[in-house]
């Protein structure tokens, strides 16, 4: 399900997403290049310090959770070092993860997907659950 910003800046969310991100008790975090930006590179480091969750940045988003805040745990380059990481989750959210991002390889997690981007775009790595598009 997508879901995109109204006519109000406010971002509907779909039905249904409400609940996984509510019953998520492992939640992992993906912080792309989108989130390098300041706004939401304030945001993000808000989530994260709100659900006390774990993040991997990848190189284009590196910094914007601070390397000395323990729940940076690494980079996500869609390899073996971060696979114990991304098994450990009951939800992945994508944050800002941009389509050249994804690895070349299928996507190993078995957690669901949720997807908060800045623009929609085709993928064929993995299928998100839920897309939330907005700024």
């Amino acid at each position: 399900a997508t879901a995109g910003a109204t006519a109000a800046g406010a971002v509907a969310l779909p039905e249904g997403l409400g609940r996984l991100l509510a019953s998520a008790r492992r939640p992992l975090l993906i912080a792309g290049m989108q989130a390098a930006q300041a706004r939401a590179s304030r945001a993000l480091r808000e989530l994260v310090a709100r659900w006390n969750c774990p993040v991997l940045q990848t190189y284009k988003s590196f910094g914007t959770v601070s390397s000395d805040d323990p729940r940076a745990v690494g980079f996500y380059v869609g390899g073996a070092a971060e696979e114990s990481v991304l098994r450990q989750a009951d939800l992945i959210v994508l944050y800002g993860f941009d389509a050249i991002e994804f690895p070349p390889h299928r996507w190993r997690a078995e957690a669901p997907v949720v997807e908060l981007t800045t623009h929609a775009f085709e993928r064929d790595i993995v299928q998100p659950a839920f897309t939330v598009v907005g700024a």
